[in-house]
Parts: structure tokens; sequence; C-alpha cells
């Protein structure tokens, strides 16, 4: 009989927490509290002003884009304990028309986003970038999509430095689709080379449909 209790006691010890062995420990309201009230980091946000100040926002996408805690903004995601963006959807919701739309000229402010790992610009005009190598320093980036974007080609080579890129969509299809100057160089679909494809020793999925690759 003293067996069976003891049985019982520890049973009860264990569900409710209070067991030395710390097999059953509910997580407390303060806790919960705490993590609701991260915010996000001072520097990460400070960058994201600084890429909104520079882009074209016709549109008004990024107006949500004010106050102190920039994981509440439009298409900006944080990690919940740390408050560090993770995720960065900016992809442009007209699609449906089969238009561009413009950010525009767009700053080297990202590469201070030092824990992003989802990029999705799909969809967008981008004109000009300050530093060409700006998405290749995005070490942590897992998930990129320039889906039916309008981009430099000198930024594929530094992409060969994403070594955790895991999804990268490149497809580009000009069919029916409005775009400022089809006959630019600084717009052409063409791949010069495929020699930083290599490099993404983590990839899982590609898709460059659209896509020049014969100069390749």
């Amino acid at each position: 009989m003293a067996n069976l209790n003891f049985v019982v006691v520890f049973l009860l010890l264990s569900l409710f927490g209070s067991s030395p062995l710390g097999i059953f420990k509910p997580s407390s309201c303060s806790e919960d509290q705490s993590r609701a009230n991260i915010k996000c980091i001072y520097t990460e946000r400070q960058a994201l002003l600084s890429f909104k100040k520079g882009v074209t926002d016709h549109l008004g996408r990024l107006s949500s884009w004010v106050g102190e805690d920039c994981c509440q903004w439009r298409g900006v995601e944080c990690n919940n304990q740390s408050g560090h963006v993770t995720k960065l959807d900016l992809s442009c919701k007209k699609k449906r028309y089969r238009q561009l739309c413009s950010f525009g000229k767009i700053s080297s402010s990202l590469i201070h986003l030092k824990y992003l790992n989802y990029l999705d610009l799909s969809w967008n005009n981008i004109a000009y970038l300050h530093n060409p190598g700006v998405f290749g320093m995005l070490e942590n980036l897992m998930y990129l999509s320039l889906f039916h974007a309008q981009f430099p080609k000198e930024i594929l080579p530094h992409l060969g430095n994403l070594s955790s890129l895991m999804h990268l969509d490149l497809h580009r299809d000009s069919f029916n689709m409005e775009v400022p100057d089809l006959h630019s160089n600084s717009f052409n679909m063409e791949a010069e080379n495929l020699d930083w494809l290599p490099s993404l020793s983590s990839l899982r999925y590609l898709d460059m449909g659209g896509r020049n690759l014969t100069g390749a």
C-alpha cells in the first residue's frame, strides 16, 4: 500500500510541474507576456525604413511601415522570441492583371537584415540596385522569389553566395506583360553564365523558365 501511495504522489508531482526531474513544466503567464512584448530590432527597423525611403511605392504597399514595431508592418515577419526580421513578402498584389509594380531603386540596406531567410519580390520592376551583390550578402536566405520580376541581370552571379538557399524562383514570362523598356540592356533576360549555380549546395527548387540560357 505504501508503494502505491508513493507512485500516486510521484505522478501528481510530475503532472503539476513540481517534480525535480522537470518532466512537465507549464509556461507561466509572465513568460508568455514577455514573448508578446518582443519588438523588432532597432537597427533592422532602420534598415527597413531606409529601404522604404529609396523605393518607388505608388501603390502605397509600404504605407503601414510606421511606428516602433516593424514586426507589425505589412509584409514583415519576425522571430517571436528574438524579434529579428526573418521574412519579407513584398510581392506585387497586382499580378492578376499581369502588370509589374515598381520598386525602382533599391538600396543596400537589406544587408542589415542578417537573419532574413525568406524574401519575395515577385512581380516587381527593380530598376536599379545600389549594390548588385546585396542579395548575395543575405547569408541566411533560404527562400528567394523573383518570379516574373524585372531586375538587372548583374545580380545573378552573386546568388552563388547563398549556400543556405533551398528555393530559387527566377521564372520570367514577358507574354502580355507591361514592361518599361524591353530593349534595355539592364533588363536583359539572358543569363551569360551559370557558374554560380553549383555553389547553391542546399538548393531543392529552381525555376528559370522564360530566361534566355543560350549564352550559358
